[in-house]
């Protein structure tokens, strides 16, 4: 994505300005990257969930941590309210999800 889509999406957001500067760029480069290589991650572990359960089952825990931990950060960094809300209680929701559509997974271990 270009600098400038960037910046319009900043201020969209109500961010305000979007500081400049190599870190910056390179923090948002490389999770953005990260992130689309979860994505694929996670579309592998779709394929076929009964191999990959305890992968599963770890990505759903996971989830789970991070919604509070990423509510913190939010906070922390003075984000938006809105941001919070939806940064924490998506990732609850996805890990929940995640758990709770592998209900019967559990049970074939017992």
């Amino acid at each position: 994505m270009p600098r400038s889509w960037m910046e319009t999406s900043h201020a969209w957001l109500g961010l305000g300005e979007m500081p400049g500067g190599p870190i910056l760029m390179f923090m948002i480069r490389q999770a953005s990257f990260f992130y689309g290589v979860h994505g694929v991650l996670l579309w592998l572990l779709a394929s076929d969930v009964v191999r990959f359960q305890p992968l599963v089952i770890f990505t759903g825990v996971s989830y789970l941590l991070a919604a509070p931990v990423f509510f913190i950060i939010d906070h922390t960094s003075e984000m938006p309210v809105w941001w919070k809300v939806v940064d924490s209680v998506s990732c609850a929701f996805l890990g929940s999800a995640l758990l709770w559509l592998n209900r019967d997974g559990f049970k074939r271990d017992k």
